[in-house]
């Protein structure tokens, strides 16, 4: 079962035990759609039955339960620290995959957020694998060094075009994911109340 529905179900529980909804299970509700969307896995019937009577009751003019915001200031600071520290960890896998450039990936993250290079650590520990985002450019990058491989052993003509033009496009992408990692640092950093780095 995935960590999304699993809150998902929990959540769904408690509702039926209470009869109505609360501060607590709209936030866990919130939590595993937020969960589920951002990790990818896909949503059950449930789920999607879920957000659908959400999305009609929104279009009637009605406020869905589930879309209510939450008043405590903590729980921005939360999501935020968690989406800059998954774009921290693509940043550190996708330069030790090769896609993007840097030698020092985690001395130059933790610089960016404003932490030592052994909490960056602690989040590669914690953080299994990579965002949706961060494993669809490793993948194509890595499908197109293969085709590039390919090509290189069996055509003599447009190698050095194919092969100009995948530099752009890989470039493009670690440009990308750069930025990503760096926009999330300032996030990161300013919810902390923290002063932008001087990198």
């Amino acid at each position: 079962m995935k960590p999304g529905y699993r809150k998902f179900l929990a959540a769904r529980v408690e509702l039926s035990q209470r009869d109505q909804w609360t501060q607590s299970i709209r936030i866990r509700m919130q939590e595993a759609y937020a969960e589920a969307l951002a990790s990818g896995e896909p949503l059950t019937d449930e789920m999607r039955q879920g957000l659908a009577l959400a999305f009609r009751q929104l279009a009637s003019g009605e406020l869905p339960e589930l879309f209510k915001p939450d008043p405590g200031p903590g729980r921005r600071m939360a999501w935020v620290s968690e989406m800059a520290i998954r774009s921290a960890v693509d940043y550190v896998r996708l330069s030790e995959e090769g896609l993007v450039h840097d030698a020092q990936p985690i001395k130059n993250v933790a610089a960016h957020f404003g932490v030592n290079e052994r909490t960056v650590k602690t989040w590669l520990k914690k953080v299994k694998g990579m965002s949706p985002a961060g494993v669809r450019w490793l993948e194509e990058f890595n499908n197109r060094k293969a085709l590039l491989g390919n090509m290189s052993l069996a055509a003599m003509d447009g190698t050095a075009e194919e092969n100009a033009h995948a530099r752009v496009e890989g470039q493009a992408v670690a440009k990308l994911a750069t930025t990503m990692m760096q926009r999330s640092a300032e996030e990161y950093r300013a919810g902390r109340g923290d002063k932008p780095p001087s990198v």
